[in-house]
């Protein structure tokens, strides 16, 4: 239903804003005043052709628009299924048409913001507005204006509603299983793109913090032999026959034997005997080391197999090695996401359903024919 018509620039008409009530609504005046201007930007703005010549003089665009209201459920249902038919938002309850003339030529629709082709919006004016003018005859001869009399008079209204909300069920479910199947067929793509990620990743059985470890020894392992070489070093200089160790013990000992001739003496080999227990500690620690450094023969190869294979996973994987670990739970979860599979049987089967009840209704035509039988050919 149509709720406020607004022109601007229009012919010679420079602003007009139109209110209408619900029922019948009655613009007189003398000829000429105006009244088929309102009837022709009605009619432009639905979808007429329109020249130049309609932009009001010295202004550079001419504006019309309009806002309607769905008084009935038949009508609502139509006009939902232009909105779907041409992806327009289907989620309202007003609808608000505009269109600009400008002097360039050029002319621009919308529906509810959005833009519109004329063609498309000339097909939902025909769904909004019937004019009707001195050769409204003519539509007698349309086939959908003798069916709708038909149905009219059959009183067939109701049974057509709930046809046409069926007919939009139907499609609207179909369209639902098409993005449905369409996004499992995503699904499974993206599905086996992470399977073998997943699959490497799972076989390799890295752990958290795994890597860390793993590269400190491998390191180790690569300067095991200059390790062991300095420990060597370190421990003869340190306990050998002529090691620090015996030497600060042998001199602290001679100097304490003379000590009784000179009594400072004292206080160098208490330095001495203190720094040789430091010593011995020292060497104490670095032998603990040592031991620690060492690493058999079987562990040295588990090492490096253990660090070819988590560079090999790396390399596959196109990750770092310190990243792997984080990459598993990662895809592990994404996976698992994607493994929820999406109801396609059942939407199938509400789909065949529909399908089969909206070409089940025939009665619709019989009922037509016979209402045709009796009242026109008696």
């Amino acid at each position: 239903m149509l709720r406020n018509l607004e022109i601007s620039n229009f012919v010679f008409v420079e602003n007009l804003s139109l209110e209408f009530a619900s029922g019948f609504n009655i613009f007189s005046g003398e000829t000429g005043s105006g009244k088929s201007i309102i009837i022709d930007a009605l009619a432009i703005l639905l979808g007429k052709r329109a020249t130049l010549m309609k932009i009001r003089e010295g202004c550079d665009q001419a504006v019309i628009s309009a806002f309607f209201e769905m008084p009935t459920k038949s009508e609502e249902i139509r006009v939902k299924q232009w909105f779907k038919k041409y992806s327009f938002d289907e989620n309202f309850s007003e609808i608000l048409l505009r269109r600009v003339l400008d002097k360039a030529g050029k002319s621009r629709s919308w529906v509810n913001g959005q833009l519109c082709a004329l063609n498309q919006i000339k097909e939902l004016g025909d769904l909004l507005v019937e004019i009707n003018g001195q050769h409204s005859h003519q539509k007698l001869m349309s086939q959908s204006f003798q069916r709708d009399t038909l149905d009219e008079f059959a009183k067939l209204k109701l049974d057509i509603e709930n046809l046409r909300a069926l007919w939009f069920e139907w499609q609207k479910s179909n369209d639902e299983l098409i993005s449905m199947k369409r996004a499992q067929k995503e699904i499974n793509e993206k599905k086996a793109s992470l399977s073998w990620k997943v699959q490497e990743l799972e076989n390799l059985g890295l752990e958290s913090g795994e890597w860390e470890m793993l590269s400190i020894d491998h390191k180790k392992l690569g300067q095991m032999s200059d390790l062991l070489s300095t420990f060597s070093t370190a421990r003869i200089a340190l306990d050998s026959e002529n090691g620090v160790i015996r030497t600060l013990e042998s001199t602290a000992a001679e100097l304490r034997q003379i000590s009784e001739f000179d009594p400072t003496l004292n206080e160098v080999c208490d330095l001495l005997e203190k720094g040789t227990i430091e010593v011995q500690e020292a060497f104490i620690a670095l032998r603990k080391c040592e031991k620690e450094a060492e690493i058999d023969e079987e562990r040295a190869t588990d090492i490096e197999r253990r660090f070819n294979d988590v560079m090999n996973v790396s390399h596959k994987v196109r990750e770092r090695p310190d990243k792997l670990f984080a990459l598993y739970e990662e895809l592990k979860k994404e996976f698992s996401q994607l493994e929820k599979e999406t109801d396609v049987k059942s939407l199938e089967m509400s789909v065949d359903k529909l399908k089969t009840e909206y070409f089940s209704r025939k009665t619709l035509s019989k009922k037509r024919g016979k209402k045709r039988k009796k009242n026109l050919f008696p």
